[in-house]
């Protein structure tokens, strides 16, 4: 099983899926970590490959990320195919926050949306926290989405 943590920088959550620079992926076998890849945000409508193949920190620091009228008109026309494929073999995504049509579009495509209540965790920490049943989980969605 391979659950994903999106990532601001490769070592900790980030508060919203979209805008994540990277996803961290951990390979999970009884229930132990056994592996660990990153996968760059590069399909996304937030990320970013970076020339340099690490992933940088392009998290806007809250759930809102950028403002204003032209980004949500740029909501409105994207889709989350080029993160759905990303993610294609992933049982779970992990992250801070996410708005309402991706937990859709990720349930929809078998992967469980997991919102982490805190957001001061490493990927590593928090995985290790989903695997014992102690994450704290938040149901809330960023509602800031027109879509």
């Amino acid at each position: 099983m391979k659950i994903a943590v999106a990532s601001r920088d490769g070592k900790y959550l980030s508060e919203h899926f979209g805008q994540s620079a990277c996803f961290v992926l951990f390979t999970v076998a009884d229930g132990r970590i056994t592996g660990e890849e990153t996968r760059m945000n590069d399909r996304g409508h937030h990320g970013s490959g970076g020339e340099h193949g690490g992933c940088h920190d392009h998290d806007r620091g809250d759930c809102h990320g950028h403002g204003g009228e032209e980004h949500h008109s740029r909501h409105a026309r994207h889709g989350h195919a080029g993160l759905l494929a990303l993610l294609h073999d992933c049982e779970a995504v992990i992250c801070g926050g996410m708005g309402p049509r991706a937990v859709h579009d990720l349930k929809k495509h078998g992967i469980r949306p997991v919102i982490a209540a805190r957001k001061d965790l490493s990927v590593r920490d928090v995985v290790e926290a989903y695997l014992a049943g102690a994450l704290d989980v938040s149901g809330a969605t960023c509602s800031h989405h027109r879509h």
